[in-house]
């Protein structure tokens, strides 16, 4: 099968389980076209890789609003420092964009909780707090980000990440009754997440073969214990 021909089957199998949605006004033969100069720009240098190795990934990786792709050697590659409010909100909008509405938070707001769950509402006065602990201190054991945001009228909180899929597995216990969860895809790294129900994750493993994973966070969870007067 030609390389058009692959393409077209593909796009028109991932069509039918709303993947591409934004392209919908885009015939099969013109989403080829397009899918063709996004992987070009996409991937460059690895640009024939795309075409050779025929592997769905390259393809669905293209969908911005089903599929986010985490850098874990990024993210644990280096110490990132404390987790800023700004970038815990943008973590979650992030993985709010992939939920095809399934997670649309309200009222997000992000701020830091001490030892003695006082709040702290900048990273100015959190490393003013810092100082204010013992030398030496691993001061990482002292405070938590946290994100506070509203589903439906009801108040949520999670802590705060740079590892988004620490905040997929956290959203993951809030959606859980809508039959939605958030999946790994085991492909690399860049690793792609993406949201899938039970009947999708069955069809995409036994029709396509993607080996996909949903989040779980094992060992110790403490960490994600709130206090209940937040």
């Amino acid at each position: 099968m030609d390389t058009n021909n692959w393409l077209l089957n593909i796009l028109i199998y991932y069509r039918k389980i709303e993947f591409f949605t934004q392209y919908q006004d885009f015939s099969n033969y013109q989403l080829v076209d397009e899918v063709k100069k996004l992987a070009k720009k996409r991937y460059s240098n690895t640009y024939e890789r795309f075409f050779d190795e025929r592997n769905d990934w390259f393809v669905v990786n293209l969908d911005i609003q089903r599929v986010f792709e985490i850098d874990f050697g990024l993210i644990y590659g280096d110490y990132c420092g404390i987790e800023g409010i700004n970038d815990s909100i943008r973590q979650l909008l992030s993985v709010a964009e992939i939920s095809r509405g399934f997670f649309a938070p309200n009222k997000v707001t992000s701020y830091y909780i001490n030892e003695c769950h006082g709040k702290i509402y900048s990273e100015k006065d959190l490393l003013k707090y810092f100082d204010s602990l013992p030398p030496d201190e691993n001061i990482h054991r002292y405070y938590k980000n946290i994100v506070d945001f509203e589903i439906d009228g009801s108040r949520h909180l999670i802590v705060g990440s740079y590892d988004p899929s620490l905040i997929a597995f956290q959203i993951n216990q809030i959606i859980i009754n809508r039959g939605y969860q958030f999946y790994l895809g085991e492909f690399g790294d860049p690793t792609p997440m993406l949201l899938l129900n039970q009947k999708e994750t069955q069809k995409l493993q036994q029709e396509r073969g993607l080996r996909v994973n949903v989040i779980r966070r094992g060992g110790d969870t403490s960490w994600l214990n709130l206090p209940s007067n937040l």
